[in-house]
Parts: structure tokens; sequence; C-alpha cells
């Protein structure tokens, strides 16, 4: 489980660099912005290992996620459930 800060999601070293490359390193901590800057999907950050919950720390208005991140039905469920939901 990735831990959420209160500027973001807690990544591990493989995830940095599948996220932001090998040249940018380290970068321990992934942030709103970086998932609007670098296009990052809903879907790919899940395939990275990073849980639903952490992802919806990262950004709890659902409606951001679907804006900005290519959410489609089969990640709504993920989306709306818990307490960010």
């Amino acid at each position: 489980m990735n831990a959420a800060t209160s500027v973001g999601v807690s990544v591990s070293a493989l995830q940095s660099i599948k996220v932001f490359g090998f040249w940018r390193q380290p970068v321990l901590v992934l942030s709103w912005t970086d998932v609007k800057n670098l296009n990052l999907t809903w879907r790919y950050l899940r395939t990275l290992g990073i849980d639903a919950q952490s992802l919806k720390n990262l950004q709890p208005d659902k409606n951001e996620w679907v804006r900005t991140s290519d959410v489609t039905g089969i990640h709504l469920p993920e989306l709306l459930s818990g307490p960010c939901g």
C-alpha cells in the first residue's frame, strides 16, 4: 500500500522510474500536479500497484479524476467506493 501524504502519494523506486523516468530521480512522492502534467491515468497508476484509496486521497474530487485521468465505467466502482466516494 502506498502512503498518502499531505502533498501526494509515496512511491517506490520502481514506481518512480516508471512514472518520471530514470534521469529524474529520486522522486519519492507523486502529486496531483504530476498526474495532470504527465497525463497519468487512473488505470496506469493502478497497474503500477498504487492502491485506489491512495489515489482517492491524492485527489478526493472524483470529478477531477474523470476530467483529468480518462476514468471509464470500469474504474467507477473503485473510484466511488469507500469514504471518498
